[in-house]
């Protein structure tokens, strides 16, 4: 159930900034180019938008197994050695990777909230935390979806014992 909403919840989450990413970006020319005019807070949003198409969309793309992978030797395996470079994978390296940088990221991004931090740029972009907070909660995001990722690749090779 929880596995499930947050893997709707990312898949919306992504495709829907990525949609905003397109709107932001197009908008952005549309002013640079045609009406000379430069909004930094424009220009931030883009690259905010295109934080979390990455982001929550790791989650997304983890849940949906099209995540990068050596598929060109992995399609020759058996399904069997598949699941056990799944395994140990997310084993040896998704979850410790996570595990150890959601401690420094939660930093981070708290740091960043203490302080209220803004842009550094004028006419920024407000609440530069935000973003920041997005970074531990994605790495929060791919841990719950490795670990399910792990017991449920787990139980279908108990299945077939």
């Amino acid at each position: 159930m929880l596995l499930q909403k947050i893997k709707s919840f990312t898949t919306i989450a992504a495709a829907l900034f990525v949609l905003i990413n397109v709107a932001v970006v197009t908008l952005n020319v549309l002013l640079r180019y045609v009406f000379d005019i430069g909004i930094v807070a424009l220009q931030e949003l883009e690259w905010w938008s295109y934080s979390l198409i990455f982001l929550l969309g790791a989650t997304a793309t983890l849940f949906e197994d099209r995540h990068v992978r050596i598929d060109i030797l992995i399609q020759r395996l058996s399904p069997s050695i598949r699941e056990k470079i799944t395994l140990y994978g997310t084993l040896i390296f998704l979850l410790p990777f996570c595990l150890a940088f959601l401690p420094p990221a939660f930093r981070f991004a708290w740091n960043s909230f203490l302080i209220r931090e803004q842009s550094s740029d004028p006419g920024g972009m407000p609440a530069v935390y935000l973003i920041k907070a997005a970074i531990p909660l994605s790495l929060v995001f791919l841990i719950i979806a490795g670990t399910g990722t792990f017991v449920q690749t787990m139980l279908r090779a108990q299945k077939k014992q």
